[in-house]
């Protein structure tokens, strides 16, 4: 039987790869509100668009309701597969990957030294790179090496 550990880090692998899929996905088959999203890259300040991405009510509300519904679920299945959606994957997709697009749009919350790190500035030149110019390329807002693996990375202009 796989450690929890395991199953955490195979839910984060699985939560990364569904965040580059569905990033994919929403590229592929544009939904409205993600389309709104790049065009209001060009005409909001980033305040605001951080505002616009997380919805930090009803995903922590959608999140916790949810994990209620599920939980009883352990009770028949195990609690393995419970940790290794609910602690992996979905913790990544519906918190993790929120709270870095926001962070990335509305880098002022960050201490300076942060924000002034060659890391920093790459990896929110990857994502500025998808917004302004190729829109289907750096799909992976939280590890664009990702992006690398897939062959849609394309380095900061």
């Amino acid at each position: 039987m796989m450690s929890y550990v395991a199953l955490f880090l195979a839910g984060w692998i699985a939560g990364l790869l569904g965040e580059y899929a569905l990033h994919w996905l929403m590229h592929e088959r544009p939904l409205m509100f993600h389309i709104y999203h790049h065009r209001e890259f060009f005409y909001e300040e980033p305040k605001q668009i951080a505002k616009n991405t997380i919805e930090i009510d009803m995903n922590l509300r959608g999140f916790f309701d949810l994990l209620a519904v599920a939980a009883p679920l352990g009770l028949v299945v195990g609690w393995e597969p419970l940790l290794l959606v609910w602690g992996g994957a979905f913790w990544h997709l519906v918190i993790v990957y929120e709270g870095c697009h926001a962070l990335i749009h509305y880098d002022a919350l960050l201490p300076k030294f942060v924000t002034r790190s060659r890391l920093f500035q790459w990896w929110k030149g990857c994502h500025f790179e998808h917004h302004q110019s190729s829109p289907t390329k750096n799909y992976c807002i939280t590890c664009p090496l990702v992006d690398w693996v897939f062959r849609t990375y394309k380095h900061p202009a």
